[in-house]
């Protein structure tokens, strides 16, 4: 039958005949490929200048060695990288940079099992500074700017008075 972590253990093997009896003891260590606790890729948000952890948590026997690598650049604890113990790592402060793909790469002598996260880092939004005040002469056309940054790109809404305003409608 095929073998379990339970048959881990210590067997003897004792052979014996008319001439004498001879035993021998053999260990039996019995390994599990990695596996990750998360099925298929994984999106993770965070805003700009906070802190996120990217989760890899990997079973297996023996307990698997975690990398993280971002594109082919390998991640180790460096300046606003923390490896942590349960395998997942955190990013102190996220930056737009940040965004992308990480592979969490789980190995021991059983095998190897591969993690996805997508990071998008988020920015908010932000009215950039401009004239706040206009004056038009009447019957003339005016078009009142609202330059705006943030990821992902923001909508935006206008009200008159306090009252929404419709695309066209003045």
């Amino acid at each position: 039958s095929s073998v379990q972590v339970e048959d881990s253990g210590n067997y003897h093997c004792t052979a014996t005949n008319d001439a004498g009896t001879v035993s021998r003891m053999i260990q039996l260590a019995v390994q599990v490929p990695p596996s990750i606790s998360h099925q298929g890729p994984i999106e993770k948000r965070v805003i700009a200048g906070e802190e996120v952890v990217l989760p890899c948590e990997a079973t297996g026997l023996p307990k698997p060695r975690i990398t993280w690598q971002k594109g082919t650049k390998v991640l180790a604890n460096t300046v606003g990288f923390e490896m942590l113990d349960t395998g997942s790592m955190k990013i102190q402060r996220a930056e737009i940079s940040d965004s992308g793909i990480y592979i969490c790469l789980a190995q021991n002598n059983a095998g190897t099992a591969l993690g996805q996260v997508r990071l998008v880092v988020q920015v908010p939004p932000k009215i950039q500074d401009q004239q706040t005040e206009f004056t038009v002469i009447q019957e003339r056309e005016e078009i009142l700017p609202c330059r705006t940054t943030g990821v992902p790109p923001p909508t935006i809404t206008w009200e008159k008075d306090g009252q929404p305003i419709s695309p066209g409608n003045p």
